[in-house]
């Protein structure tokens, strides 16, 4: 057990390696049973009785440590010394990973585990008492109202020991589980000759910046980062959290804005009519044109040249046509009407086409500046049977709306076109102050989109993550 409730370090202690004579530094000599001689690799045993040699060379480690033994540095609050390190790997795979063994003389042992570049720091129930109350199934663990997910489970085995230990560390054989809800994780070992003894390890995700800085080594020294860590928390997350939380409260201010406007400033018809569409002037008529698109006509049917007199009788003389046989309608001026309020207006245009299209030119005029604004809209309705079954696209109905429209006395300027003469009238209505939802839904729309775009990382970031558990819930049915 670490030597534990002092108010500093123990003094360090220099012992003999029993074996290769090599001076050995031991930092709680009080609380150390076994240690591994640096020259020679010896694993000793050290108690009241002598040196013993347990094993003779201990596994060596491939890599020299990165945080030298007898470092101290303050990590969490406390004060700590390296006094252990050893290298590990995950029983039938190549998965290996380092440990750094802290000692603290009011809290005991803690550790940094260092796999790929991310490091946690990982200690027991003497700094976390809620370890001594942990519920856990075979998916997952509950501590201190936090649950975690079960993400792996392995047999870890020594491939390489420095330092002094207060147990017989090459000697002991446990099971892992490893529990995470980032940033953190829990940690159960259980010892496999014996279900009842088992051990709880809370670990939290450090940055390298950070143990960099507590012993002052240069971050260009550590391992670069590779993957995701299970711990390793998700800024992404964090920012979908964040905003997925004040987005609804934003969407919520701009509808309430747009009513308050919308009560303030209601909606009011300005101008609705019905006009009948009457003939064009015969004098204005373009002869050529009309018999061209009669002859082109004529021609796309398979009608014969005798019959082109025929087609030209079916056209009334009052409308005009284009080469298409498309129609130009009179020119329609409306009477004045009234725009109390510097406002959008929206036009909704209404046209009996049946199997047909129409195409209306509205010029809003101001009557006392003459300033005009023009809008198009087209309308096309379009219905039948094929292969027994009826089909529809298209309306009788278009609106269209201009914005910052002055308040003043206006009038319309109509031209309406068609591609029949069977059309009667066209229902032109005006509305003042209306509620411009569709801005409202494109502001919305776009307020959406940075979350999406959150969730869609923090997903990505967690589909990451879990890659390489054997529990993740990503994983489908077909795989």
């Amino acid at each position: 057990m670490a030597t534990i409730n002092l108010k500093a370090f123990p003094a360090e202690q220099h012992i003999t390696c029993p074996k290769c004579k090599h001076e050995i530094t031991l930092y709680d000599a009080e609380a150390c049973d076994y240690f591994v001689c640096c020259a020679c690799n010896s694993y000793i045993n050290y108690s009241e009785k002598g040196f013993h040699l347990v094993h003779s060379p201990a596994p060596k480690p491939k890599l020299k440590p990165l945080i030298p033994l007898g470092s101290q540095a303050e990590l969490k609050g406390l004060p700590y010394k390296v006094i252990g390190y050893m290298e590990k790997v995950e029983a039938g795979t190549t998965y290996n990973w380092k440990e750094y063994m802290l000692y603290n003389f009011n809290k005991g042992y803690a550790f940094l585990s260092e796999y790929q570049g991310q490091w946690n720091f990982i200690t027991g129930k003497e700094q976390f008492p809620e370890l001594e109350k942990v519920y856990d199934d075979i998916s997952g663990a509950e501590c201190n109202g936090i649950e975690y997910s079960l993400f792996n489970k392995y047999t870890p085995v020594i491939t390489g020991i420095l330092g002094e230990y207060d147990w017989n560390v090459l000697e002991e054989k446990v099971r892992s589980w490893e529990f995470i809800a980032p940033p953190y994780l829990l940690v159960k070992e259980q010892d496999k000759h014996s279900k009842n003894i088992k051990n709880w390890y809370k670990g939290e995700y450090t940055e390298t910046r950070e143990i960099a800085e507590a012993f002052k080594i240069p971050v260009a020294d550590f391992s670069t980062k590779l993957g995701i860590a299970p711990n390793e928390p998700s800024k992404h997350y964090a920012r979908w959290k964040s905003i997925s939380w004040i987005t609804p409260f934003i969407i919520l201010a701009v509808l309430v804005v747009a009513l308050i406007f919308s009560i303030d400033r209601p909606s009011k018809v300005v101008f609705s009519q019905v006009l009948p569409l009457t003939a064009s002037s015969p004098a204005n008529r373009d002869t050529t044109a009309v018999s061209a698109g009669i002859i082109d006509t004529a021609i796309r049917f398979g009608v014969s040249d005798s019959s082109q007199t025929k087609l030209d009788s079916n056209l009334p003389d009052q409308y005009i046509a284009d080469t298409n046989r498309n129609i130009e309608f009179k020119p329609i001026k409306t009477a004045s009407f009234k725009v109390d309020n510097a406002t959008p207006l929206e036009f909704d245009i209404t046209s009996n086409v049946d199997n047909n299209w129409s195409e209306t030119t509205i010029v809003l005029v101001n009557d006392k500046t003459n300033e005009t604004w023009e809008v198009t809209e087209s309308i096309e309705y379009y219905h039948g049977y094929e292969d027994g079954e009826s089909w529809s696209e298209g309306g009788t109905t278009a609106d269209v709306l201009l914005s910052n429209i002055p308040s003043g006395q206006y009038h319309l300027n109509i031209y309406p076109f068609a591609g029949s003469v069977s059309i009667p009238n066209i229902e032109i209505t005006v509305t003042e102050n209306v509620v411009l939802w569709r801005n409202i839904l494109v502001t919305i729309f776009f307020l959406c989109l940075y979350p999406f775009y959150c969730y869609y990382r923090m997903e990505r970031f967690e589909k990451q993550r879990w890659m390489n558990s054997d529990f993740s819930p990503y994983h489908t049915d077909d795989e």
